[in-house]
């Protein structure tokens, strides 16, 4: 029913932000303390970011082989690709400006999105994003008119750089969290599927 649905969703969203606020704290934990800022530098010195560019609809089409990703991840199929290698998306503009997303080889990203050109080898990719989605972009949003960030504050944050070990131990408490996530949704997907069996 459309109430199973709905507890499913808010139970789901709720398991989602709790491992978020769990992971979060970790961070802040390991990496937001004296020590670890003073190993720290501002994002021009670490990274470049470049401007995703638009799509013809010719070139989309849910049977092209390609991700798309905006700035809300993938927004459909491409036939041509923008960028070889995976990288980092960042939403540029609207409800989604500052959302963080990892994309696939061989991708197109929107002019909806910022996408990371750039970074140095003292870190692991999957660090990078764990670090930004924690840095929330968001924050950064002009809201003036329709929500928009630019390259600026990006460039400007100052961005911890702990140890290939400290990064590798993160990046593990992401995957157990994601594990976590799984589990959680799976058992109320079928306590849901039971209590339609029995009661519907």
């Amino acid at each position: 029913s459309d109430e199973d649905q709905k507890a499913f969703v808010t139970i789901a969203e709720q398991a989602d932000k709790s491992e978020f606020v769990g992971c979060k704290s970790q961070f802040i934990g390991m990496f937001g303390n004296s020590r670890a800022q003073q190993n720290s530098k501002l994002g021009r010195e670490l990274f470049s970011f470049a401007s995703g560019k638009a799509n013809t609809k010719s070139n989309l089409d849910p049977s092209f082989q390609h991700n798309c990703y905006g700035g809300n991840g993938i927004t459909g199929r491409s036939k041509e690709y923008l960028l070889k290698d995976r990288t980092i998306v960042i939403g540029r503009v609207g409800e989604y400006c500052g959302c963080v997303h990892q994309t696939t080889d061989y991708c197109w990203v929107t002019d909806n999105a910022i996408y990371l050109k750039t970074y140095p080898d003292v870190y692991r990719f999957e660090f990078i994003y764990h670090m930004f989605v924690m840095m929330d972009f968001h924050r950064f949003a002009n809201e003036t008119g329709q929500p928009k960030i630019t390259q600026a504050p990006l460039l400007s944050c100052s961005y911890p750089i702990p140890s290939l070990a400290a990064q590798d131990k993160f990046i593990s408490i992401t995957k157990q969290a994601d594990k976590s996530i799984v589990y959680v949704t799976y058992k109320l997907v079928s306590a849901i599927l039971l209590s339609m069996l029995l009661w519907h």
